[in-house]
């Protein structure tokens, strides 16, 4: 498990951070506008991937101050494939900014695009939402 922003819910409060900081209208709403994905060709690389991410942007599980947490779905019982996505956050031009970034085994996440489309269509109320 990775840090904690400030609240229960790490996303929502960044975002409120946000807002207070720049009163930005509708700001909570905003989610994933900037999302980078890292593809790793062993568990060894995503492991030193997470390590890099987590001291870049300093996030902690010891309760000190966080710029982000860490999802980690390596171990889910969910029908999805294993994954970690960490959300982070960081000033860009005197504004601070929440990004996800997603690190997934090479193999696993290229049969995940191959089947991004059923992905879509499974989800589609009719044939305009694809």
């Amino acid at each position: 498990r990775g840090g904690v922003l400030e609240g229960d819910d790490p996303e929502a409060d960044a975002h409120a951070r946000l807002a207070a900081k720049k009163q930005w209208p509708h700001i909570q709403k905003l989610g994933d506008s900037l999302r980078a994905t890292i593809e790793c060709a062993s568990a060894e690389d995503m492991l030193q991937s997470w390590e890099r991410v987590q001291a870049e942007f300093k996030i902690f599980d010891n309760g000190s101050h966080n710029n982000g947490r860490l999802k980690n779905n390596l171990l889910t019982d969910e029908p999805k494939p294993p994954d970690m996505l960490i959300n982070v956050v960081f000033e860009a031009d005197g504004y601070d900014m929440v990004a996800e970034i997603q690190i997934h085994l090479r193999s696993i996440h290229r049969l995940k695009q191959e089947r991004h489309l059923h992905y879509e269509i499974g989800r589609a109320a009719d044939i305009f939402d694809i």
